[in-house]
């Protein structure tokens, strides 16, 4: 079985792709499977064809769909760039063999030698890193100047718990979490990368070892850490709250007869006497465990199978391997008890903070109160319950074969212990922890296990952080401050602008000073000046009000990236075709979304010779400084002014790293 998918998986990778196709519809160009030498027409597929008429530039089909890789057809179609190290995307055929490369890896150009090639895609791929940083610095600039001119203005959202506050909570989290999950991201593939490699080391080096690894031991080892661990937490929490609740216990003023008290520490004495007849949580049991589990599969068995000699009888070795299951199985059973003694216990404690009476002024109440909330700012976000995975059952008892098998195999050192080895006892010293690998598998073992603990450690500030987004919206959600990006976008600009005074920015462009002014009791305007002594003014417009435009920014985003940066290829790569005519796919991710789409309009300026009166639409792009960069007049007497500034970002704004971006 095994040589046949080894050489399934050989063909699969002789296997060539079609030309101009993706990958997702790459299945549409296979073969019959009666007839490998065929084809059937995507349109009409009673219709065979050579399999070899396929991208032969001429269309055997009716809707040329054996001819995906050519500009055989007259239609409007699609060739797929496929762009190895940079971003795939669709050019229209007609491209095709025009002696451009449009493609960065030059697959439209297969016919000859392209008289125009441009970058390769690994050299826009760098050019493209560089502009992207660059965006992103000038992104985190911009939002500080924001954040510092909301400062300086007068408005009403000083309230922590304001919608627009809790919104710049959301905001901030937001992006820790997107962080987390990208550090996380790099963290899995990294570990990935170490793991396939280390397999690939210890298959060369001992072949026993790697089929023990392969019954994946590591997912055994991992799944019991991560739930001894949570146990170990949960009885260290149930102590600490039963400690708690028993010192109010024994030190309440019973003579001021306090019912909800009373009442209550009745139910606790009760509540730990079953407790004490049916089960006791032990942290430190439960740690021990751990650690003996994670010794015996991580030390021991891979020491026996390295040396193949062991100073225990193989009856020992699988005695203690069923009793590591009998270990299993009575976590399997008890895990939830002491998180469910946990929530009987805060239910006692939550009466009696919310009910007592305030009046009695009982002390060890007081005391009790500061305790227990000091108890739940430590563990609130870790009771929850966690769960072996579900085949971890199946696996652990294919180790426990495997274990089985093995063990008559390994010699009986000189010197064993009988059976009074004490069941899983740890002598110190029995081992040279580690011996029985290599220098550089210790190395890979040890950078594997820091790697674990970093993504452990990652995901749960992960699930903290989410669990406080959540938290935040569904306090948004009850005080009715929900609002959709747009609107809150609209509600933060009017509100800076309601509160800015006297504002003008100063720009020098093509022989004229550009003054652009705001006030929130004056309005505003725009004045070009004639940039000599007492030269001409011309009032361009006068505020009207402003917009949020999101439909256009993706298209307005990527033409001032090609004017910002002129002496690169790369804005030429970001766009895809599509069949409908005039409409392009920007390949950008979320990066347009770092400005807000803000436009100012400006009516009502000075009247033109013979024409209407002057008017302005300001875009308006994220910086941290403000600084009028063009003003063209696409139609007579209108003009549009690209502008920079803080007002221009969006302080929601996460960007998203494409897939292709590598």
């Amino acid at each position: 079985m095994l040589l046949l998918l080894m050489v399934l998986f050989s063909l699969a990778c002789a296997s060539e792709s079609i030309r101009g196709v993706p990958p997702e519809n790459q299945s549409l160009y296979s073969p019959l499977p009666e007839d490998p030498t065929k084809w059937r027409c995507l349109d009409d597929t009673a219709k065979v064809i050579p399999y070899s008429s396929i991208n032969d530039n001429l269309c055997d089909c009716s809707d040329c769909s054996d001819e995906p890789g050519t500009n055989a057809s007259q239609e409007r179609a699609l060739f797929y760039c496929n762009n190895e190290g940079f971003t795939p995307r669709n050019i229209l055929n007609y491209k095709i063999n025009d002696g451009v490369c449009d493609c960065c890896d030059c697959s439209d150009e297969y016919l000859r030698e392209p008289f125009s090639r441009g970058k390769s895609c690994s050299e826009l791929n760098d050019e493209f890193q560089r502009i992207l940083n660059t965006e992103l610095e000038n992104y985190r600039a911009g939002v500080t100047a924001l954040k510092k001119l909301k400062s300086k203005t007068k408005d009403n959202t000083d309230d922590p718990n304001s919608a627009e506050n809790v919104h710049f909570q959301i905001d901030g989290l937001t992006t820790y979490s997107v962080d987390l999950k990208t550090a996380l991201n790099n963290v899995e593939e990294n570990l990935q990368s170490l793991e396939e490699s280390y397999r690939c080391k210890l298959f060369e080096e001992s072949p026993q070892l790697f089929e023990y690894e392969n019954l994946n031991v590591t997912f055994i080892t991992d799944s019991v850490v991560s739930v001894f661990s949570h146990a170990q937490m949960l009885s260290n929490a149930f102590n600490e709250l039963k400690f708690i609740l028993n010192n109010l216990y024994e030190t309440y003023n019973r003579k001021l007869n306090d019912k909800v008290v009373i009442k209550n520490m009745k139910q606790f004495a009760e509540l730990e006497m079953k407790f004490k007849k049916s089960f006791q949580p032990d942290g430190r049991l439960d740690g021990t465990q751990r650690d003996q589990i994670n010794e015996y599969l991580n030390e021991e068995l891979p020491t026996f199978l390295f040396e193949g000699k062991s100073k225990y009888t193989p009856e020992i070795i699988v005695a203690k391997s069923n009793f590591i299951q009998r270990i299993i199985n009575v976590k399997y059973k008890t895990k939830d008890l002491t998180l469910d003694g946990i929530k009987q216990f805060q239910q006692i404690a939550d009466d009696i903070i919310e009910n007592h009476d305030i009046n009695f002024q009982d002390g060890a109440v007081k005391s009790f109160t500061d305790s227990y909330m000091s108890f739940m700012s430590k563990y609130e976000d870790s009771l929850y319950a966690i769960d072996f995975p579900e085949n971890f059952s199946d696996t652990f008892s294919e180790l426990l074969l495997f274990i089985g098998k093995e063990a008559p195999n390994i010699a009986v050192d000189s010197g064993t212990e009988g059976s009074d080895w004490g069941v899983m006892r740890i002598v110190q010293g029995a081992f040279d922890r580690m011996n029985f690998f290599s220098t550089s598998l210790q190395s890979y073992r040890s950078q594997i296990k820091f790697m674990k603990e970093q993504r452990l450690s990652l995901k749960k500030k992960l699930r903290k952080t989410e669990k406080k987004i959540i938290e935040l919206k569904q306090k948004l959600n009850d005080q009715g401050g929900e609002y959709s990006e747009s609107q809150l976008i609209h509600k933060q600009v009017g509100t800076l602008l309601n509160n800015l005074k006297d504002f003008c920015v100063d720009s020098e462009l093509n022989s004229y000073i550009y003054r652009l002014c705001y006030s929130n009791d004056k309005g505003g305007d725009i004045v070009q000046i004639e940039n000599k002594p007492d030269g001409n003014k011309v009032v361009i417009g006068r505020y009207r009000g402003f917009t949020i435009d999101t439909n256009s920014k993706y298209d307005v985003y990527l033409q001032s990236l090609k004017y910002r940066y002129p002496n690169t290829e790369v804005g030429n790569h970001l766009s895809s075709d599509t069949v409908e005519i005039g409409k392009e796919e920007i390949l950008l991710g979320n990066l347009p979304d770092l400005n807000n789409g803000l436009i100012l309009e400006y009516r009502g300026g000075t009247k033109c010779w013979d024409g209407p009166l002057r008017s302005a639409t300001i875009q308006m792009r994220c910086a941290p400084d403000f600084k009028i960069e063009s003003v063209s007049e696409p139609t007579r007497c209108s003009y549009v002014f690209e502008m920079t500034g803080p007002l221009g970002c969006d302080p929601h704004f996460h960007y998203e790293r494409p897939n292709w971006l590598i």
